[in-house]
């Protein structure tokens, strides 16, 4: 058998190695001499903690070519009985199924009954059994086997299995099987996870199908995941599925007006982005072609996009911005903010046009606009409206929400905004300081509550660390969220302490404010105080 000729890749050299454990695009080379103390930890133990900074530093996508130190992987054949999926857990899944667990007549409906009986490690056997013997396919789609395996996905997701649920995508995908396409969108969106921390941008593409195939049935996942698309800096990718979704979304009859909004505003940023790494080079025809194109998308006023377009080309002061500018021309103050801050985190943050037009949207909502015209006072415009941020924020994260990737984008960008203020001689160091203080506390709040899914946002860390963060501070929140991807964490042993005590405070607090005010007029003096401190009301908060 002639020997297989790799790629001269850093991917297919023995000095490669995989910035994560298992399978990644991204790594570091094994030669480069910072390394050398870590190489038994890295190679023996995959202590890949023992490193951590120097790793971020130092990794690289794996397709660049190889420098003249390549030596080529040894490739080795692995018989697929034998095969088993690399998984980022220690669980283990319970003994195999016996024969007569797996012995049924798969062409009948007893294999639903049978399922139903088995626990849930062996149901995962089960369904690789129904799945890889093919006779699925000769039934028509069947919902509870759709139901079955959507089901699956999601407890594997829950339990971190991430080699297990890619083991039943693989025989998806690898052959026909009784599954409703309805279904394959749920399938696809807990794999996606995966993909994208990961950075797998082949398997990403593989799994936005079933989105791009019916994007009416899958819009509550997929705009989330556009938005996620935008927020990894997939630029490319989300402009293709926009293109290929939205003329469907918008016509459809079944969804509320507006739905195509989302993809139509992230094709004309995308359009925006590429004018503005042209500047000197932007003619008049040029205009004009991204007018026409624009059109298709519902931009239809030259004379709305035109001053944006003459901020984005031309050099702006905004810490020449005052409160006259506003009461003049709120549009034209508020375009001249926007792009300033949109092409500050692009140069200086990597933060596409965007995601970076979600952070200001979001920001610009939560400002004390109102206060201000009171004092005619730039100052206070920007102060953060505490109150507004904080249901801007708990709306976008609420159960049925399909914008829990925009509030965190929003979150964590809120830094750059104020950085970008204060940069511009926009606020006082002390509005800042008060801003950012909330801000970091809502989001140790949302890692509180969302300890097990919040390195589903690890993209607010592809970014460039805000100024106002410190560098001990972001990276030690980068490595929890990459914690939380492989294992289920523990977040006291993240968060400070002063946060617990903080919330506490807050807790009781509203506790005071709502429950004992509202039951004041109703409780005895001499009956059990509503705080629950078990004392009588007139000892405790009658007093």
């Amino acid at each position: 058998m002639e020997k297989e000729i790799l790629e001269r890749i850093c991917f297919n050299c023995n000095f490669f190695l995989a910035s994560r454990p298992g399978f990644s695009e991204y790594g570091i080379c094994l030669e480069d001499k910072d390394f050398e103390p870590f190489i038994d930890e890295l190679l023996e133990n995959l202590n890949y903690s023992c490193c951590e900074a120097l790793l971020r530093e130092k990794e690289f996508p794996g397709d660049r070519d190889a420098c003249n130190l390549y030596e080529e992987a040894e490739i080795i054949e692995i018989d697929n009985d034998d095969f088993q999926p690399y998984t980022e857990t220690t669980e283990i899944l319970s003994e195999p199924l016996s024969e007569g667990d797996l012995s049924m007549d798969l062409t009948t409906d007893e294999w639903r009954n049978h399922y139903r009986e088995l626990d849930d490690d062996k149901k995962f056997d089960y369904l690789k059994k129904v799945l890889a013997s093919g006779e699925t396919a000769a039934r028509s789609p069947d919902p509870e086997l759709g139901e079955a395996v959507v089901s699956m996905f999601g407890d594997l997701h829950r339990r971190k299995l991430y080699g297990q649920l890619l083991e039943l995508d693989n025989l998806i995908y690898s052959r026909e099987n009784g599954i409703p396409n309805s279904d394959k969108h749920y399938i696809d969106h807990y794999c996606l996870d995966y993909h994208f921390f990961n950075r797998d941008i082949a398997s990403i593409q593989r799994s936005l199908q079933s989105f791009i195939a019916d994007p009416v049935e899958s819009i509550d996942l997929l705009i989330p995941l556009h938005d996620t698309l935008n927020y990894y800096g997939y630029g490319e990718l989300a402009i293709q599925v926009c293109q290929d979704v939205y003329n469907r979304v918008r016509d459809s009859d079944r969804l509320i007006g507006g739905a195509e909004e989302d993809f139509a505003r992230t094709i004309l940023m995308n359009e925006f982005q590429k004018l503005y790494q042209l500047k000197g080079q932007v003619t008049l025809a040029y205009r004009e072609e991204l007018f026409s194109r624009l059109v298709l998308y519902n931009y239809l006023d030259k004379d709305e996009l035109n001053p944006v377009i003459n901020y984005l080309l031309n050099d702006t002061n905004c810490s020449t911005l005052n409160y006259h500018d506003f009461e003049v021309n709120v549009q034209d103050f508020y375009d001249a903010l926007s792009t300033g801050f949109i092409k500050y985190v692009f140069e200086e943050k990597g933060i596409n046009f965007p995601t970076a037009y979600d952070i200001w949207m979001g920001a610009w909502s939560c400002f004390c606009k109102e206060a201000a015209e009171d004092i005619d006072n730039l100052e206070r415009f920007f102060e953060l409206d505490e109150s507004s941020f904080n249901e801007y924020i708990g709306d976008r994260y609420a159960l049925l929400s399909n914008k829990k990737p925009h509030a965190a984008a929003v979150l964590w960008g809120m830094p750059y905004v104020y950085d970008f203020l204060k940069m511009n001689q926009l606020i006082p160091e002390e509005v800042a300081f008060n801003a950012l203080q909330y801000i970091t506390w809502l989001k140790m709040a949302l890692i509180d509550g969302q300890e097990d899914s919040i390195c589903a946002y690890s993209f607010v860390h592809s970014w460039g660390k805000p100024d106002s963060v410190e560098e001990e501070d972001f990276l030690k929140e980068k490595i929890f969220f990459e914690r939380a991807f492989t294992e289920i964490v523990d977040v006291n042993d993240y968060l400070p302490a002063d946060f617990f005590r903080s919330k506490k405070r807050a807790l009781e607090r509203k506790w005071n404010e709502s429950v004992v005010k509202h039951n004041e007029l109703k409780t005895g003096r001499n009956e059990l105080c509503p705080c629950g401190s078990k004392k009588k009301y007139k000892k405790c908060c009658g007093r």
